[in-house]
């Protein structure tokens, strides 16, 4: 299900990153690049981590 139904916000509402088996790892340079570019270009001021 895509992420935007579930907190109900509109297409575009929302910044998803996704990778293969939803695998959150401190150190995967692909997570932290998003994270960064999240907060310092997009101003994300609310972040969920979600994953396995």
């Amino acid at each position: 299900m895509p992420p935007d139904r579930i907190a109900g916000t509109r297409p575009g509402d929302m910044f998803v990153h996704r990778n293969i088996a939803s695998l959150v790892v401190q150190t995967e340079m692909s997570l932290l690049s998003v994270l960064q570019y999240a907060i310092d270009v997009l101003k994300v001021n609310q972040l969920i981590v979600c994953g396995h």
